[in-house]
């Protein structure tokens, strides 16, 4: 079969493009099993939809495949809108939208087929159906509507090998369009991995929907000779681990380490890590593999708050982390929410106290349950008037402009106000009382990027230091020097 797949565009918050990772394993399976793959990685080119719709008028296809979160709801209609208008084929989604949601998007957008969960297995058997070589009803893992009516197949089993499956198929996407300056201490030329699926903690805001709860992570092995391709093929010299627990696996991120440092693979890296599984030892590791920030979702300085949300982690296990995590010469990156169920003016204090007392640079986001999780349902209880999927889905693409589902007892005015003001002031106290690991940081940037870096970070720093004195709109994040 001839297949198009399409990225969407992504807007927000200085939206950074990067490839689309899940889509860049389906046309590696897709292609092995024989099938002819096309991209068209709308956000990445930054294709209007006039051009997208001739583009997709002037070739032939037999299916179409899309991606999409759940903040891209609105793109998805329009997308499978053009798709529609311009030919009968089946349209099928996959990615978090579809997961969280399929029956929204079956019945709000022209998809015919949404793939729930992990869609690498899935799509297989999928377009093998499509090609009339099964029954559609016999493809685990997938909803569907067929005269009217929405079907669904049941979930489909976790991969349990993920080292088996191929690397994704760079060849077939737009790469040097996903290289760019934007973050400091890493090289221009970087590029996302994930090394791991599934997170077996019990976080109450978390969406489990694409890879559960059960951990399943690929071979140190495996990871570096993806690098190394990329390295040698693409000249990939940064690369961003997004797994949710990169380091659950302890022994795999020494042997992963061991593996860069024995190769002599010069490369920099970022990764997530929660606060109770990194130690000294394990942070200096990482720093010698070239390790150069680490994200801690932290979510509240209150620990009533953190217990609330079963985020099994201490305040104090997390001021000793990054202070440890400082220490060994790696930047920090927290995570907060404002609007936890049982959040006052007290508790979001708390969280700005510890952000300026650890030193620690977070952003902060206005807690919205997605469909699925814990605290959706919790929404649902509430009766609120807007916890409905439809109405969620439809609506996420202003979740940073609202308060989808206020669990607290102050105003959604107050909780934006909340927001704006704590990056507001923990950005200007952070550049107050680090003056010496900033140096220590732009010496760093000097060292992986060159002068001339460190003079735009010191420009775009004092541009954000006077944004800040002004307070910024919610939809500005203040940049990191």
């Amino acid at each position: 079969m001839k297949i198009l797949l399409i990225n969407p565009p992504l807007t927000g918050v200085q939206s950074e493009t990067r490839l689309p990772l899940g889509l860049s394993y389906i046309a590696s399976v897709l292609r092995n099993d024989g099938h002819d793959v096309r991209v068209i990685d709308v956000n990445a080119l930054k294709l209007s939809y006039t051009l997208l719709e001739e583009l997709i008028k002037d070739n032939e296809f037999d299916a179409v495949g899309l991606t999409g979160l759940i903040t891209q709801f609105r793109q998805i209609q329009r997308i499978t809108s053009i798709v529609r208008k311009t030919s009968g084929v089946k349209i099928v989604l996959g990615g978090g939208l579809a997961s969280a949601a399929p029956e929204v998007v079956l019945m709000k957008t022209y998809v015919d087929i949404a793939v729930i969960g992990e869609g690498e297995g899935t799509v297989v058997e999928l377009f093998q159906a499509l090609a009339g070589k099964r029954p559609l009803e016999d493809v685990d893992g997938i909803s569907y509507r067929k005269d009217n009516e929405i079907f669904s197949t049941g979930q489909r089993k976790p991969i349990e090998d993920i080292s088996s499956l191929p690397f994704p198929a760079w060849d077939l996407f737009p790469m040097e369009r996903y290289f760019n300056k934007n973050a400091m201490c890493m090289p221009e030329r970087r590029i996302s991995l994930v090394t791991s699926r599934g997170c077996p903690y019990r976080c109450t805001f978390c969406f489990h929907g694409i890879f559960g709860h059960r951990y399943r992570s690929r071979t140190a092995e495996n990871i570096f000779l993806e690098m190394e391709f990329l390295y040698k093929k693409y000249r990939v010299r940064g690369f961003v681990f997004e797994d949710d627990t990169f380091v659950l696996n302890r022994k795999r991120v020494y042997r992963l380490c061991e593996l860069i440092i024995k190769k002599k693979l010069k490369v920099y890296w970022t990764c997530n890590a929660r606060i109770n599984l990194v130690d000294k030892e394990l942070i200096d590791r990482m720093k010698k593999a070239g390790c150069v920030e680490i994200s801690y979702g932290i979510e509240s300085g209150n620990q009533a708050q953190l217990d609330r949300i079963k985020k099994d982690i201490t305040i104090k296990d997390a001021y000793r982390v990054i202070d440890m995590t400082k220490k060994a010469g790696i930047m920090t990156h927290g995570f907060m929410m404002i609007g936890i169920p049982g959040d006052t003016v007290d508790t979001v204090r708390d969280s700005i106290k510890f952000c300026k007392r650890a030193g620690l640079q977070a952003e902060f986001t206005i807690l919205a349950p997605i469909p699925g999780s814990k605290l959706f349902q919790d929404a649902v209880n509430m009766r609120s008037v807007n916890a409905t999927a439809e109405n969620f889905v439809e609506n996420w693409g202003s979740w940073l402009d609202e308060v989808l589902v206020n669990f607290t007892n102050l105003s959604d005015e107050k909780l934006i106000e909340l927001k704006r003001n704590a990056e507001n002031e923990i950005f200007t106290s952070y550049y107050k009382r680090n003056t010496v690991y900033i140096i220590r940081m732009l010496f760093l940037e000097f060292r992986v990027n060159g002068l001339f870096a460190v003079l735009t970070r010191l420009k775009r720093g004092l541009k954000a230091l006077v944004r800040a004195r002004k307070g910024p709109d919610l939809r500005e994040r203040p940049d990191s020097v």
